[in-house]
């Protein structure tokens, strides 16, 4: 007895069938900022061999890698829904999160939702103490210090959860973090952070939404393509 054969079901009235196009394009274009900051750093050494730069010069490479960055700032203030920093402390937090309200308002958005995510790269333990010593081991294998563009911290979960409160009163909506080694400091994101932030805030206990943009509060934008007969879509 022969099954009858799978039948295609339509997609939902309302949903862009080139949704997973621009996913796609999204995932690539995160995919190029992380390759690009990576390059950079891995790049570090020649460029310093190359054009005789000591270690200290070297830091003005990775500024000016920053400050270009920090530049597009004002493109996320006036085109973007969520946007990433990397803050040095909380002033420097209050500083970034002004000036891309600044850009907001001057694009004419102020009434619209721009979330302002901090990354953090983290070294998490029980004790300070030992997060410093295996930060510095890890440097030791790598044959020096580890340079990144974000804040490096070393610490405890409860410490990192103090940290995150205090910035998040400067305006950062978000943070991303990075865990300097995986799976450890993954595990104690997960197993020793969040349960801390949740017990120190209201931290979400569960996800009130399945999109991202539904978690973030950001509503949907209208598809040009709605409404669209097929040939009006074939000739677009």
């Amino acid at each position: 007895m022969q099954s009858p054969a799978p039948v295609a079901r339509p997609a939902p009235a309302g949903l862009d069938p080139r949704r997973w196009w621009v996913l796609a394009l999204l995932c690539g274009a995160f995919f190029m900022v992380l390759l690009d900051g990576t390059i950079t750093i891995v790049a570090l050494p020649s460029i310093g061999a190359d054009l005789g730069f000591s270690k200290q010069d070297l830091a003005w490479v990775l500024s000016a890698y920053a400050l270009t960055f920090g530049g597009l700032l004002l493109l996320g203030g006036r085109a973007a829904d969520v946007v990433f920093v990397t803050p040095r402390d909380r002033a420097h937090a209050t500083d970034l999160v002004q000036r891309i309200g600044d850009a907001q308002q001057d694009a004419g958005r102020q009434e619209q939702t721009v979330h302002v995510f901090a990354d953090l790269l983290v070294y998490l333990d029980e004790t300070a103490a030992t997060a410093g010593a295996r930060r510095t081991r890890l440097d030791e294998r790598a044959g020096g210090q580890h340079a990144s563009d974000a804040l490096a911290f070393a610490g405890t979960p409860g410490q990192l959860a103090g940290l995150l409160l205090d910035w998040q009163g400067a305006g950062l909506t978000g943070f991303r973090l990075r865990p300097a080694a995986i799976p450890h400091d993954l595990t104690q994101i997960t197993r020793a952070l969040v349960p801390e932030l949740q017990r120190r805030s209201p931290f979400r206990k569960e996800y009130e939404s399945a999109t991202l943009r539904g978690l973030l509060g950001l509503r949907r934008p209208a598809s040009r393509y709605a409404g669209m007969t097929a040939s009006q879509e074939a000739t677009s």
